[in-house]
């Protein structure tokens, strides 16, 4: 069983494309067969996709980053995601900060976005690694 406070300490020192690469892998494990890892350099601000099998909307995007402003981020992710063509209707941004009033600001961006939005933020993480 992994310490989540040993978890807390990696978070905090992690660089982006390492957490990148951890989201892909913690997502993969979290979401199964769904979850489509996109990630990378010049991605069109997704780094994930939720892809049914039988039903391919590619509506619902993942965002992982160790940005310390998460709404700023989630905001240029929204409008990435649209300047590429894609049309979000959910997107859950994953990092590795921990998130203050987490539900406020997800219902705030949310309704200034047209987007749903979820946070998974470093707190979840810890409580989800094992």
């Amino acid at each position: 069983m992994i310490n989540a406070s040993l978890v807390k300490v990696a978070l905090n020192n992690v660089g982006g494309h390492q957490f990148e690469e951890f989201v892909n892998q913690f997502y993969s494990a979290l979401m199964g067969m769904s979850f489509v890892p996109l990630g990378g350099v010049k991605d069109g601000g997704a780094d994930g996709m939720d892809e049914q099998i039988f039903e391919s909307t590619g509506r619902r995007f993942y965002q992982a980053s160790i940005e310390r402003s998460s709404e700023d981020k989630i905001r240029r992710t929204v409008r990435r995601l649209r300047e590429f063509g894609r049309d979000p209707r959910n997107v859950t941004y994953i990092t590795s900060q921990t998130i203050k009033h987490i539900d406020q600001v997800e219902d705030a961006l949310t309704d200034e976005l047209d987007v749903t939005i979820r946070i998974r933020d470093g707190l979840y993480i810890q409580n989800q690694i094992n």
